[in-house]
Parts: C-alpha cells; sequence; structure tokens
C-alpha cells in the first residue's frame, strides 16, 4: 500500500486531486485542517500490485507546484471557489512551470478583454465609487491612444465632484484632445452625435455610491444613450468581498470590463480578482503607476501570472 498527502483550499480540491492522481481506488486515510491557512491536508491509500512499486500518474504539474500555487492564491485573498477552479484548470495543464501552469489557470477561469488603443466602435463609459482614480484612468485610455496616433475625445459628465469638468478639460489640452462637459443623458446624446466615429471617445462619470439608487441612476441613465462599453474601475488595495459586492452594485449600469488601480501600492490582488469573477467582468487593463504617459498596461493572464507572484514575493520580503 502506498500513501500520499494532498494540500488544497479546500477538501473537495484534495479529493479532486487525489482522483485525479490516484486512480478512483483511492482510500482516505486521514484529512486535517490547517490553522490559519484556510486549507486542508488529505491523506489517502491506494494498494500496490504484488511486486510493483505505485508511482502515481503525472498528470500535468506536481503537487509541489500545486500546493505553492494554492498557498499563493491564499495569500492574495481569492475566494475559495475561485481558488479551486484555478487549480483545477492548473492540474489539466502539460506545462510542469509553476509560472505557466498559472497563466494557464488563469485563461481558463477568467475573461481578459484589454481596451483598445485606436478608434473604438462604442464610447468608452467609465465608472466607480468615488477615490478609485476613476478620472485619471479616463485620462489614461486617451492618452494612450494618442501616443499610439489616434484621436480622441474625452467627455466630462461629472456635474457632481468640484473641478471635475475643469480637470478633464486640461488633461484634453495637454494631449490635444476634443472636449465636451455635459450634465445629463440629453447632453451626452447632443456631443456624441457631434463626435466623428474615427475617433476613441472616453466619457467620464460621477463617483458614486452603488447602493444608493438615486446616485447611481444617472450613470445608468448614460449608459442608455447608446450602444457603450462600461468599465468599472476599481482599487486593488480593499477587502475581497467588499470589492466583489460593490462590482454586483454596479450591474445596474452594466459594466462588461474591469480596470484595476492602486497596484502601485496593493500587495494583494484578490479584491480585483473576486469582483471580476463576481459579476462575470473581463479584466481589462491595470494601473502601475500614477504618470498619464504609461500609466495604463493591457492584463492578459501571463500579466496577471507575473503580478500575483511578484507581489506575494514582496509582501513575504516585507513581512
Amino acid at each position: 500500500m502506498r500513501l500520499k498527502t494532498i494540500q488544497a483550499p479546500t477538501l473537495q480540491a484534495a479529493l479532486d486531486q487525489i482522483r485525479r492522481q490516484m486512480g478512483a481506488d483511492a482510500i482516505i486515510v486521514a484529512t486535517h485542517e490547517d490553522e490559519g491557512s484556510k486549507g486542508v491536508r488529505v491523506t489517502a491509500a491506494v494498494e500496490s500490485p504484488a511486486g510493483e512499486d505505485f508511482i502515481p500518474p503525472m498528470v500535468g504539474p506536481s503537487e509541489d507546484i500545486l500546493e505553492s500555487l494554492a498557498s499563493l492564491l491564499e495569500r492574495h485573498g481569492l475566494p475559495n471557489g475561485l481558488i479551486d477552479r484555478i487549480l483545477r484548470a492548473v492540474e489539466d495543464q502539460t506545462d510542469g512551470s509553476e509560472d505557466a501552469a498559472l497563466a494557464a489557470g488563469l485563461q481558463a477561469s477568467l475573461r481578459f478583454e484589454p481596451l483598445p488603443k485606436g478608434p473604438h466602435r462604442r464610447p468608452i463609459l467609465v465608472m466607480g465609487p468615488p477615490g478609485t482614480g476613476k478620472t485619471t484612468v479616463a485620462a489614461k485610455l486617451a492618452v494612450r491612444a494618442t501616443l499610439a496616433g489616434t484621436t480622441t475625445t474625452l467627455i466630462s459628465a461629472d456635474p457632481v465632484r468640484l473641478g471635475a469638468n475643469d480637470q478633464m478639460r486640461r488633461y484634453a489640452e495637454t494631449i490635444g484632445a476634443e472636449f465636451f462637459a455635459v450634465r445629463d443623458e440629453v447632453g451626452l446624446a447632443a456631443a456624441l452625435a457631434r463626435i466623428s466615429p474615427d475617433r476613441l471617445v472616453v466619457i467620464d462619470t460621477p463617483g458614486v455610491n452603488p447602493y444608493a439608487l438615486a446616485e447611481l441612476a444617472p450613470v445608468i441613465a448614460l449608459g442608455h444613450v447608446g450602444p457603450m462599453d462600461g468599465v468599472l474601475v476599481l482599487g486593488a488595495a480593499r477587502d475581497a468581498e467588499e470589492a466583489a459586492d460593490i462590482a454586483r452594485a454596479f450591474r445596474p449600469a452594466k459594466p462588461k470590463r474591469l480596470i484595476a488601480t492602486g497596484l502601485d501600492i496593493a500587495r494583494r490582488l484578490g479584491a480585483i480578482l473576486a469582483a471580476a469573477d463576481a459579476c462575470e467582468l473581463a479584466l481589462a487593463d491595470y494601473s502601475p503607476r500614477p504618470t498619464l504617459a504609461h500609466g495604463l498596461e493591457p492584463l492578459d493572464a501571463q500579466a496577471l501570472a507575473k503580478l500575483l507572484m511578484a507581489l506575494a514575493g514582496e509582501r513575504k520580503t516585507l513581512s
């Protein structure tokens, strides 16, 4: 009889690994819940044929890599259900390297749709709660497009925050972008009717409390002016459950993508991934630095895997 111990975020994830690596005849010998790690260890046994040594079938990355990735995702504070899905996807990979396996697991478990640098068929409607850097993200999208040779239009639809229109106007003047300031959906419709279709149009909206319908309603109305690509902007340095709740509260405004900000101070990305997973938002871009030029980077599975591993390493060093 041969024994094998599996560590995973949940009991079901551990049982799935045992079934894949040891077969359906494996018997559970012991289970142990690790204190403080939100994980479990399960020991299983299987009978070896007479005169033969049992060699667990190697399917995908090694057990050590799976355990390392489970620990990594836990340190970032991802929801257990999402961790399980990522690890199940990782197990099916044939590339045994840790970073490639993680990228493949992320690709299979989440959606990635970076925003364009060139002309776009729909205006980009930027929304989010106060204090997430939403207006700066709108400007960064326009700057990135301008640097790529695309003519851009910035629209400020924020009549709430003092100085919001002036701030966006200054951004537009700096990069030579067309600029409109509107108060509501009527003004937005009139502005859009005047804009050439060969431009990238970015619309900044008020930072709102999504739990207050009176605040969220104007953003919903702006999105109903015509076909829009709604983008939710969230800061990475917040609690994962709270971020997921905020994303759910923004559902009536119909965001389709998520941009992550605050990665220059965040050391965990669980909030961003929890929010994207909770509302099936595609991860679009992230803001690694506060500068407008080169201050926004596309986010794909490979880039996210590198960020998860690098940030977790920095956090471990600091602690």
